[in-house]
C-alpha cells in the first residue's frame, strides 16, 4: 500500500472522482463525508487550518482516505490533527473513508504512518458514529503502537427506520402523536391558504435560502441563540453546498407557504438510501405558529421520503422532544483522542 499527503486545494480538488467512488463503497457512506461537503467546508470555514489529507492506494486503487487537517495552538506549542468539517456546522458521522474490503489493513497503514510522524501532538477524531467498526479498529492498532487514547461519548442522533408505506409509519407513532399531527394539519387547511413546496434543484434557490436564513435568525435570536446560519461564512458555505447538492440530486428543501409567504422550512439532504434532516425552523411571528407548521412540514418530508423508497431518515444531533415523538431509535456520537 502507498501513502500520500494532500496539503493543497488543487490536489484536494483532483480527488473528487475517486473520493466519490470510494465513499459509496466504504464502511460509513454518508452525506457529511462527501467530497462536496468537506471541500466547501475547508474553503469557507477552516479558518486557515492546514490540509492534511492522507490517501492510501493499493495497486493504484484508492482504498482509504483520512480527511484530516492540522490545527496549531501556538501558546501551548501544540499541533492537533482533526477531521475536516469539525467546526461551525453540524457534520455528524465524521470518519475515515475506508474500503469495505480491507478496513483493518487500511487503518493499520494510516496509524503506522502517523505513529512515525513528529508533526502532531494529538489526534482528535470528533463526532464519529460510536457503534461502527472503525473506532474499534483504531483502538486495536493504537494499542499495538503504544498510542494512548480516550473515548468520550457525545450527543445522540435520533433516526427513523422508514417503513414501506405511509400507513405503517403512522401506525408506529403513539396515538397522541398521530392525533396532534392530524389535528394541526387539519386546522392549517381550515384557517389558512397554505401550500407545501419542494425544492430539489437550483431554480429560485438563492431566494429560498434568503428566506430560510431570515426565519432561522428571527427564531433563534428571540431565544438568545445564534442559530444555524449566523454569519456570512456559514451562509456562503450553505449556498455553495446547496448548489453542489442540487446538481448531484442530493438537495431536499421543503417549505410551507401561507399567502405566498414562507413560514416554515426543512433544509435536508439525500444520499444513497438515506435522508438527512439538517435544519428545520418556523416563523415565530406567523399567526399559524400555534398549529405546529414545522412539525406538519417535517411529517410531509418524511412522507416524501417513504414514497421515494428511502430506508432511513436521520434527524441528526440533538435530543429535542419532538424527535422522539417520531422514533425511539438513535445513533451515538463519539470523540476519540489519541496521543503518543
Amino acid at each position: 500500500m502507498e501513502i500520500k499527503i494532500i496539503d493543497n486545494l488543487d490536489d484536494f480538488a483532483s480527488l473528487k472522482k475517486d473520493w466519490t467512488k470510494l465513499l459509496e463503497n466504504s464502511t460509513n457512506p454518508n452525506i457529511f463525508l462527501t467530497w462536496e461537503w468537506l471541500y466547501e467546508w475547508y474553503v469557507n470555514l477552516s479558518d486557515g487550518k492546514s490540509l492534511y489529507i492522507i490517501t492510501i492506494t493499493d495497486n493504484n486503487k484508492l482504498v482509504g482516505i483520512a480527511p484530516l487537517m492540522k490545527r496549531k495552538i501556538d501558546v501551548l506549542n501544540l499541533t492537533i490533527l482533526e477531521f475536516l468539517g469539525s467546526y461551525h456546522v453540524c457534520s455528524d458521522f465524521l470518519d475515515f473513508i475506508i474500503s469495505k474490503e480491507k478496513p483493518q489493513d487500511v487503518i493499520n497503514e494510516i496509524f503506522n504512518f502517523l505513529s512515525k510522524e513528529n508533526s502532531w501532538d494529538l489526534i482528535k477524531l470528533s463526532d464519529m458514529n460510536a457503534v461502527l467498526i472503525i473506532i474499534d479498529l483504531i483502538k486495536k492498532q493504537a494499542q499495538k503502537l503504544n498510542l494512548s487514547y480516550e473515548e468520550e461519548l457525545g450527543t445522540k442522533c435520533p433516526y427513523i427506520e422508514l417503513p414501506l408505506t405511509l400507513d405503517d409509519f403512522f401506525m408506529r407513532l403513539r396515538r397522541n402523536t398521530r392525533y396532534k399531527l392530524k389535528k394541526s394539519e387539519k386546522l392549517l387547511k381550515k384557517y389558512f391558504n397554505h401550500k407545501i413546496i419542494f425544492v430539489k434543484d437550483n431554480k429560485n434557490l438563492d431566494e429560498t435560502l434568503n428566506h430560510m436564513f431570515a426565519i432561522n435568525y428571527n427564531k433563534w435570536s428571540k431565544e438568545n441563540s445564534k442559530g444555524s446560519f449566523f454569519n456570512r461564512s456559514i451562509q456562503n458555505f450553505t449556498r455553495n453546498i446547496a448548489k453542489r447538492f442540487a446538481e448531484n440530486g442530493w438537495l431536499l428543501i421543503a417549505y410551507l407557504e401561507i399567502n405566498k409567504k414562507i413560514i416554515a422550512y426543512c433544509f435536508d439532504f439525500v444520499y444513497l438510501d438515506g435522508v438527512y434532516g439538517y435544519s428545520t425552523t418556523y416563523d415565530i411571528n406567523s399567526e399559524a405558529k400555534q398549529y405546529s407548521p414545522g412539525r406538519v412540514l417535517k411529517t410531509n418530508v418524511i412522507k416524501d421520503a417513504i414514497q421515494n423508497k428511502y430506508k432511513e431518515f436521520n434527524l441528526l444531533r440533538g435530543e429535542e422532544k419532538y424527535k422522539y415523538t417520531l422514533t425511539n431509535k438513535s445513533k451515538q456520537l463519539s470523540t476519540l483522542t489519541l496521543s503518543k
